[in-house]
């Protein structure tokens, strides 16, 4: 094997296990979104009440609405509640519709998740299988160094996206919708729309804090993986 391709192999683990992690947590986030219980929790405690004029009493209904229909459970999250005393549908269309987008982002979070766990489970049987058999091809690869790599770039990725998020959550946020929705209806309005009014930015800032938490092992199993990975290298 020559140097170039065993570069080239080093740097595709790298980034393949860069996006497994990326993948994993993108997986729990779509949980997050799904979870009824979580996101009546954050209604009650962030939505503008005042502003939206629905009765928190209605809550229940509207975090089933949104989130059967985010899971695929619902062929709407259209409700009927009274705001401001008056009944009707509560969601304009172009609140359905980006509803609809944020489906097709949890359904695509639960399939890159389901991906990266067969690509480790691929990755770990490629690994032993290589360990019995071409262990000197193991060993001229380099997995440590790949997931050295790995580590690295991970750590500045998180700090990034920290020093971002800790001086300016509200860009990173806007940001990050500029690069996964293709169109521009995630921009509401805070004084008309239902939607906003049940999650404004403080929600998203909780659920950020929440999926931290939730995601502190799978953010450090790279940086532990890699420094077990030359631990037991150096001890062979």
């Amino acid at each position: 094997m020559t140097r170039a391709l065993a570069l080239s192999l080093r740097i595709l683990l790298a980034l393949g296990f860069v996006f497994c992690v990326l993948a994993l947590v993108g997986g729990t986030m779509a949980d997050r979104a799904v979870d009824a219980r979580q996101m009546l929790h954050k209604f009650e405690r962030y939505a503008d009440t005042a502003q939206s004029g629905v009765d928190p009493a209605a809550y229940p209904e509207l975090a089933q609405a949104i989130t059967g229909y985010l899971k695929g459970d619902r062929q709407t999250a259209q409700v009927e509640v009274p705001r401001h005393g008056i009944p009707g549908p509560v969601f304009q269309v172009h609140e359905l519709q980006h509803l609809e987008d944020v489906r097709e982002l949890v359904e695509l979070g639960r399939s890159l998740r389901v991906a990266a766990l067969v690509l480790l489970a691929l990755s770990v049987a490629g690994y032993l299988l290589l360990r019995s058999k071409h262990a000197s091809l193991l060993q001229y690869i380099a997995i440590d160094r790949a997931m050295f790599w790995a580590a690295v770039l991970w750590v500045l990725l998180l700090a990034v996206m920290g020093v971002w998020a800790l001086a300016d959550f509200r860009g990173l946020f806007y940001a990050l919708h500029r690069v996964t929705f293709a169109n521009e209806l995630w921009l509401l309005d805070p004084g008309k729309d239902l939607l906003l009014q049940l999650m404004p930015l403080e929600l998203f800032i909780s659920y950020g804090w929440d999926l931290l938490k939730q995601n502190a092992f799978v953010l450090l199993v790279l940086p532990l993986a890699a420094f077990g990975l030359h631990a037991a290298r150096r001890t062979a």
